[in-house]
């Protein structure tokens, strides 16, 4: 249901894998699946841990588990930020190919 072409690489949800989500659990939020996974990963890396997607040329924050350290990164549940501003979005920028790139960024000079 996700992939990624290697180790370090951006985790990608197959086509069709959110619709397939909504209709095994039509009743329940797919994020109440989701957070126990998110909190354990956050625990072990002892950071926060965002779930982001890009929208056009924004990166929208859906889900978010804090870390419980005293220095750590805030949630930013529901925000929505230029993807070029935040790490976040410059991962997801970086792996969309020259052509997409420039679709969401037209007539602005790209260095690629």
């Amino acid at each position: 249901m996700i992939s990624q072409k290697h180790h370090n690489a951006v985790l990608r949800a197959r086509t069709g894998t959110p619709a397939l989500a909504r209709a095994l659990t039509p009743s329940a939020s797919r994020w109440s699946y989701a957070r126990p996974v998110l909190a354990d990963l956050g625990e072990r890396v002892g950071a926060t841990v965002s779930v982001v997607t890009l929208q056009h040329t924004d990166a929208a924050f859906v889900e978010s588990v804090e870390a419980q350290t005293p220095l750590r990164v805030g949630s930013r549940l529901g925000a929505r930020m230029p993807a070029s501003c935040v790490s976040a979005g410059k991962i997801l920028l970086a792996a969309l190919s020259d052509e997409e790139l420039l679709a969401r960024y037209p007539g602005e000079p790209l260095e690629l």
